[in-house]
């Protein structure tokens, strides 16, 4: 079998075993997460085992320069998506908090996640000033 099916069918497993642990989540059964602990165990045995093979498979033959325009490029886009994120659970947070009155089982959640917002948004602006000073 080639190398990126071997690939592809570990990332497949890997979505497979996710998938496993959101339904254990959803109906609150430790029988799914045992299943999907089981079924982890077994596929990182396999990569453990055949790392050197699968590392082919993210390498280039060819010779990529990379430059200052590209690593702009992706820091921007970086930027762009973790603030998506951002703004995202803040207005799911917040969209649970107005709801307390008719879901008030959320509420908890909803402070939680506000709260993991803040110190993500916190540790994130610590470290750009981290980086930013030490270039």
């Amino acid at each position: 079998m080639k190398t990126w099916i071997k690939a592809f069918l570990m990332f497949l497993i890997f979505v497979l075993v996710s998938v496993v642990w959101i339904i254990g989540i959803i109906f609150a059964d430790f029988k799914f997460f045992i299943l999907g602990g089981i079924i982890l165990c077994f596929l990182s045995i396999y990569v453990f085992k055949n790392r050197e093979e699968l590392k082919t498979v993210r390498t280039d033959d060819g010779d990529v320069m990379e430059d200052e325009r590209n690593h702009t490029i992706n820091e921007k886009a970086g930027n762009i998506t973790y603030e998506i994120i951002i703004f995202l659970m803040v207005s799911i947070g917040v969209a649970i908090l107005t709801l307390r009155d008719i879901y008030p089982q959320f509420q908890t959640i909803a402070h939680i996640l506000l709260f993991l917002t803040i110190i993500n948004f916190i540790i994130n602006k610590i470290a750009k000033f981290y980086y930013k000073k030490k270039l």
